[in-house]
């Protein structure tokens, strides 16, 4: 009804704190998603060499755009829709980078370190 106050069921739960919210649930076999964004204006990745990050505990995958999956467009589409430059935001598609764009996520079973730490 207009004017008229509503009473929130959860209201008083979420002013006590007592509320819980979805990412309180816990959820079996969670996979944490952790990323290495390009710090240079624009370039091209030369190489990614991954070994050293798969072999830190608890690190489940790592993607770079060799084996990222390639999304595919039918002849004559425009996955920007005409708008600029939202081609090149398709993350791991090619070399290409720019500043801020993802450039390895990877999977890790825990957040206990920072990837950025593998960078050369």
């Amino acid at each position: 009804m207009i004017g008229q106050p509503i009473d929130r069921v959860d209201g008083r739960l979420k002013v006590t704190g007592a509320a819980t919210y979805a990412a309180e649930f816990p959820i079996k076999n969670l996979a944490y998603g952790v990323t290495v964004n390009s710090t240079i204006t624009k370039g091209r990745i030369r190489d990614i060499d991954t070994r050293q990050a798969m072999k830190m505990p608890g690190v489940i995958g790592v993607m770079t755009s060799e084996n990222a999956m390639q999304l595919h467009f039918p002849a004559g589409s425009d996955p920007g829709n005409g708008k600029f430059a939202e081609k090149d935001l398709l993350p791991l598609q090619n070399n290409r980078v720019f500043y801020g764009d993802s450039i390895s996520p990877s999977l890790w079973q825990k957040l206990l370190s920072r990837p950025n730490r593998l960078l050369r």
